[in-house]
């Protein structure tokens, strides 16, 4: 609500928040969606860099996640 009434410093300072609070109950999708807002947030701002550097940690941090666990999934599955 808050990015569509062009507010995206506030729209952030929530975001933060509630990725702060979704990293400690490991919500996975909320990770995610805040995650793509907050760069979307930091782009409204002008700091296109940002908000690349925050996809790109994240895709890579999770993509290194899945990767490692990778191995056990195929001793489980078998």
């Amino acid at each position: 609500m808050l990015l569509l009434k062009e507010q995206p410093n506030d729209a952030l300072t929530v975001l933060i928040q509630v990725k702060t609070k979704a990293q400690q109950d490991e919500q996975i999708a909320t990770i995610v969606e805040a995650t793509v807002l907050e760069a979307f947030c930091h782009n409204r701002l002008g700091n296109t860099n940002i908000a690349l550097d925050i996809l790109h940690e994240f895709l890579c941090r999770f993509y290194l996640e899945k990767l490692s666990l990778a191995p056990i999934q195929l001793i489980l599955v078998t």
